[in-house]
């Protein structure tokens, strides 16, 4: 979903009912002896009934970028035997970038508001507490020609003499589909009706 030019957003639900069908446990007891305990029906150990997330992230001119997102889960038991779960919890993460010629930099805030919440399990008596606010920086340089690409749409197919007449290479074609009356078409993107050419140049 896209509110307004350079604005991106993006939702996700899931609801899960995990359950045991068929599954029985080994449990040790005074060694050498143990019992064999039947845990079917009992829910699925790491598998939240409801997940749910939400990222928008926002482009403004000369290169700065801004995001944030939501991560929330729901309780969810740490063993088969269902006796202890983990609590649902709610995380809050953000990010800032920017670009300027052939450097771009990222900080990313992990679990802005500190929240604490239990990631996995360790056993089937305890639980790994997660990572409290954490923020990391990460810079990418770009070295060599960069191929900056083009799309220009056309109102009708390419032939042949086309592909002359631009001085566009084949190897520079994205894809070639046959017209079935000698000539050949240039198409990109979901619509497949709309015949492109694209142009790659060295900067």
């Amino acid at each position: 979903m896209k509110p307004s030019p350079g604005w991106v957003t993006t939702a996700s639900y899931a609801y899960t009912d995990a359950e045991l069908t068929s599954f029985s446990e080994l449990v040790p007891l005074q060694p050498p002896d143990f019992v064999v305990i039947d845990r079917s029906g009992n829910r699925a150990p790491f598998a939240p009934r409801h997940l749910f997330s939400l990222w928008t992230s926002k482009r403004f001119g000369g290169g700065l970028g801004v995001a944030l997102g939501l991560r929330s889960l729901s309780d969810q038991p740490i063993a088969e035997d269902n006796r202890y779960s983990i609590a649902g919890y709610t995380t809050l993460d953000a990010m800032v970038s920017y670009e300027v010629r052939r450097l771009r930099l990222r900080l990313n805030l992990r679990n802005l508001t500190g929240t604490e919440y239990a990631t996995r399990g360790f056993g089937s008596v305890s639980a790994i507490p997660a990572r409290p606010f954490e923020a990391s920086l990460r810079a990418e340089l770009g070295f060599g020609k960069r191929r900056t690409i083009e799309y220009v749409t056309l109102d009708r197919a390419l032939s042949t003499a086309d592909f002359v007449s631009l001085h566009v290479p084949p190897a520079s074609l994205l894809r070639v589909v046959d017209r079935g009356d000698g000539g050949a078409a240039l198409r990109v993107g979901p619509d497949d009706d709309a015949p492109v050419r694209q142009v790659l140049r060295d900067g």
